[in-house]
């Protein structure tokens, strides 16, 4: 049990509590990771009372830790963390092939809780879909992976060149096993890791100690890849600018014409847009900014 002098947190709950609104709000997300918890049938002892393990942006961790969270939000960018999507690493090598497991994300406990995102509700919904997929995806793995067998153990020949492949060797074999991969495993892409064992070490007289961690490459490839995006679109001023003053000039046309929407209704549109643009900012970073 928590010591109370350090996690009350009563007077909090009270006030939910008080709050019909808000106390039904708190019900259901109980029930909802209580009803996810159940689809994860191969854990046991997981809390209805536990947040999903999803961290959130940058913000966060700089007003946790101030520059040591810069650098750590930095390094989490670069590394292979619990509630990455698309990169699922978790494997048995037998030997002569690898075994996969369906992801459970958000599960692990992040290495500092201080960074885990505020958007509750949005989690909760994010950990729901996670326990929902697992749940549909182990229910397929059996099928999936007999076809794929079934294909693997057929040698193909080709009708042109009359050559005969192993099953294995054949490019219907490697689509179907990709295929596999990626709608069962979630392994949208290769990854190539560096794994960093934990040590002390000295250079040039400067002393430090470095955590374990899996330097994930093609993670830090994928964000540079969107940081190209973001640069060519997001920051195309010349675009940008037409389609700022071309959305103003619509606005302006339908607030005067009244046939879509009153000129109060675009008042308070921008004023809305305004308050949503310097809330948001600082959360721009976040994978799961934008979750609900």
């Amino acid at each position: 049990m928590p010591k109370l002098e350090l996690y009350d947190n009563s007077e909090a709950f009270n006030k939910v509590s008080s709050n019909e609104d808000l106390h039904e709000l708190y019900k259901e997300c109980v029930n909802t990771l209580k009803e996810s918890n159940s689809k994860l049938t191969n854990l046991t002892n997981l809390s209805s009372y536990r947040l999903p393990q999803i961290s959130d942006s940058m913000w966060r961790y700089v007003r946790a830790r101030g520059f040591e969270g810069f650098k750590e939000y930095w390094k989490d960018k670069v590394s292979t963390r619990n509630d990455d999507t698309g990169l699922n690493d978790e494997t048995v090598d037998t030997g002569t092939d690898k075994l996969y497991f369906v992801p459970q994300n958000y599960v692990k406990s992040l290495d500092d809780p201080s960074t885990i995102t505020a958007n509750t509700v949005g989690s909760i919904v994010e950990y729901f879909k996670m326990a929902e997929n697992f749940r549909i995806k182990s229910e397929l793995k059996p099928k999936t992976e007999a076809i794929l067998q079934f294909i693997g153990n057929r040698d193909v020949k080709s009708k042109y060149r009359g050559r005969s492949k192993k099953g294995q060797e054949s490019n219907i074999y490697k689509f179907a096993k990709s295929f596999v991969e990626m709608n069962i495993y979630d392994i949208k892409t290769k990854s190539a890791i560096w794994d960093i064992k934990e040590r002390d070490y000295s250079i040039l007289g400067f002393k430090g100690h470095i955590k374990p961690r899996k330097v994930n490459f093609t993670k830090l490839m994928l964000g540079l890849k969107a940081l190209g995006t973001t640069v060519n679109l997001g920051l195309n001023i010349i675009c940008a600018t037409t389609g700022f003053f071309t959305a103003v000039y619509n606005d302006i046309i339908n607030s005067l014409s009244g046939r879509y929407y009153s000129f109060s209704d675009s008042l308070n549109g921008t004023k809305a847009l305004i308050v949503d643009l310097f809330k948001n900012n600082f959360s721009l970073l976040s994978d799961y900014h934008n979750s609900t």
